[in-house]
């Protein structure tokens, strides 16, 4: 089983080195990292040219076009991504590798935690993924901390959504892996840290924002 990590990356220079150096202390070690370069002004690039990955340049802004462009290069079995403000714990590769070994799923999600908040708590997202499951009968895929086969990224990268205004990539994508015959998992033992910056700087937007987009991403599919 091969393993690459793509990144998707826009003016993350105050984060991605965080990243990068926690992905290089993994117990087991990815084939590949990919860092998408998605038109970044500041020196993000510089600073994914000091470690061992693969820097991709993406010119068409947005998440969904980044994460994309990164999926399609990657050559391995198993895809994972990850936010540039992650700070993956050492053995969330390992654990990875062993979601894929021990279930049957095309693809999967774990909790996320934030390292800059008093308590690093799952709680929120564990609650947030038992709700979604429940209202669309199958788990979400949660950006920050998602995997899939490569098989299934192939039968559905000409059908994923790519306007961000209209879907939340992370629902989409795992929607359209859902039609595709995909089966989707989430497991307790892939854990992921985050940055919780959008929260702590624009609470309002973030907790506004996000279950309205939400709910348009389930209404655009009838779900």
């Amino acid at each position: 089983m091969t393993v690459t990590v793509v990144i998707p990356c826009y003016n993350e220079e105050r984060y991605l080195g965080g990243c990068l150096t926690a992905l290089s202390r993994q117990t087991l070690k990815p084939d590949q990292i990919i860092v998408v370069d998605n038109r970044s002004r500041d020196r993000s690039r510089h600073i994914a040219a000091r470690y061992a990955v693969r820097i991709i340049t993406e010119t068409r802004q947005g998440m969904i076009f980044a994460r994309n462009t990164g999926f399609n290069a990657c050559r391995t079995t198993i895809i994972a991504r990850c936010d540039a403000d992650s700070r993956p714990p050492t053995d969330w590769v390992a654990n990875i590798c062993r979601f894929f070994e021990t279930t049957a799923s095309d693809a999967g999600s774990g909790p996320i935690g934030f390292y800059d908040l008093p308590n690093r708590s799952i709680f929120p997202s564990v609650i947030y993924q038992r709700l979604a499951t429940l209202y669309q009968r199958y788990p979400p895929l949660i950006g920050p901390n998602m995997f899939l086969r490569r098989s299934i990224w192939e039968k559905v990268k000409d059908t994923v959504c790519t306007r961000e205004e209209h879907v939340h990539e992370d629902i989409d994508l795992a929607i359209h892996i859902h039609q595709a015959g995909g089966k989707i998992g989430f497991t307790r033992d892939v854990i992921n840290y985050a940055s919780a910056r959008r929260m702590k700087r624009r609470p309002l937007s973030f907790f506004g924002e996000y279950p309205v987009r939400l709910i348009k991403t389930w209404r655009h599919h009838s779900v």
